[in-house]
C-alpha cells in the first residue's frame, strides 16, 4: 500500500482500503465487523475503533480520521482487523502495516 499522506490536524484524505487475501481475493466482510488501528513508531496504540465497512462483499472499508488522531506530526503504523462471520481474525495488510505521514505540509504532485 502506497504511504497515506496527511496534513497535521486535518481530517481528509479519509483512508480507503480493500481488504485482500495473499491471491488477491476480497475478503468477505458479510456479517462481519472492522476496526482500524494505528501505532507510534514505537508501538504505542494510538488509535483503535471501528472502520465503516463500505461494500462488504468486495471487501471495501473506509476509517473516517476522528478529532484528535492528526494532531501531532510523525511517522505511524496503520492496519485494519476484519473479525470474519466465522469470528475468525485476519489483519491486512498481513506482512507490513500502512505507512502514514502526518505532516505540517503535505507534498503535492
Amino acid at each position: 500500500m502506497a504511504v497515506v499522506y496527511v496534513k497535521k490536524g486535518d481530517r481528509y484524505p479519509l483512508l480507503a482500503a480493500i481488504l485482500q487475501l495473499e491471491d488477491g481475493t476480497a475478503i468477505d466482510l458479510t456479517s462481519g465487523s472492522v476496526k482500524f488501528r494505528m501505532s507510534n513508531q514505537h508501538g504505542q496504540n494510538l488509535v483503535n475503533t471501528s472502520a465503516v465497512v463500505v461494500s462488504a462483499s468486495a471487501g471495501t472499508v473506509r476509517y473516517d480520521w476522528a478529532a484528535g488522531d492528526t494532531d501531532v506530526a510523525g511517522k505511524f503504523r496503520g492496519e485494519f482487523e476484519a473479525t470474519l462471520a466465522s469470528g475468525r481474525i485476519v489483519t491486512v495488510p498481513n506482512d507490513s502495516y500502512i505507512d502514514i505521514r502526518i505532516q505540517d505540509s503535505v507534498p503535492t504532485g
